[in-house]
């Protein structure tokens, strides 16, 4: 059984980013140590998500949800006390994807991160790999 592994060039992901801050944007966090991996025949790319508390005040959970995995499953984000954030780090492969964050049981987009409206008027994050 052979497993392929290929890094992701750090050339593409910067091009990316500067795209999406030129554009007003932040964008979910690469890692550019991280090897991308294949599963089921399609390379996926590691991607952070991160939440940041509001105020001061700490959720008691979140998790994030999105068309990446067809809106099937509710990935649990892990709480650092020193920077205040949630994050969680999936594998995803290239294409265009659409997620909310569900913070104490309700779902919520983060506004620093780019967004898109459907033409049922659902606001959701959205990021493009």
């Amino acid at each position: 059984n052979q497993s392929n592994e290929y890094i992701f060039k750090k050339q593409e992901m910067d091009k990316l980013i500067q795209r999406q801050q030129q554009r007003g944007r932040n964008l979910p966090s690469f890692n550019p140590g991280a090897t991308s991996v294949i599963i089921d025949g399609e390379m996926r790319i590691p991607i952070t998500f991160t939440y940041n508390c509001e105020d001061n005040k700490k959720p008691s959970s979140v998790q994030i949800c999105g068309s990446y995995d067809k809106w099937q499953v509710r990935h649990p984000l892990s709480y650092d006390p020193i920077k205040s954030q949630w994050t969680v780090t999936l594998k995803i492969k290239r294409g265009k994807y659409f997620y909310k964050y569900i913070v104490d049981g309700q779902w919520v987009i983060n506004p620093k991160e780019q967004t898109y409206r459907e033409s049922n008027g659902i606001i959701n994050n959205m990021v493009n790999l």
